[in-house]
């Protein structure tokens, strides 16, 4: 960057302000006058001011990114899925860490549940024996 001849008061700074769009206007001034005067006035602060623009669009691109990844994955937290999981993470277990899950569900069950899995075992166990014949 071209380093500044003559030092900008803030009057020049202003003049420059009023030819420019609302929006860029208002995006410098958002900056506080102090620092817009230090960016017209040294251009290592315009390098510095450039810089930090960039790693803050990059900052706020990785963080949209990470919310849109996180409300993606937040829909996929479905009882369904969660379930599918935990089957997926039984089958790797061996035999002795199966049964002492299976231990572990047996003391969280209720009479209601209890009668249902009766009933499906059942189901199962029917239906084997109805193929066998």
């Amino acid at each position: 960057m071209v380093e500044n001849e003559k030092l900008y008061t803030e009057n020049d700074i202003m003049k420059i302000l009023m030819h420019m769009t609302p929006e860029n206007r208002i995006a410098l001034l958002s900056m506080g006058f102090e620092t817009l005067i230090n960016i017209a006035n040294n251009s290592e602060s315009a390098q510095c001011a450039l810089d930090n623009c960039d790693k803050y669009i990059t900052m706020w691109q990785r963080a949209k990114e990470a919310i849109t990844e996180f409300m993606e994955k937040q829909q996929e937290q479905t009882t369904e899925n969660v379930i599918e999981d935990m089957v997926r993470i039984y089958k790797d277990l061996s035999r002795e860490e199966r049964l002492e899950f299976s231990k572990k569900l047996q003391d969280e069950e209720n009479i209601l549940n209890s009668l249902d899995m009766l009933k499906y075992s059942w189901g199962k166990l029917v239906n084997k024996f109805i193929l066998l014949e």
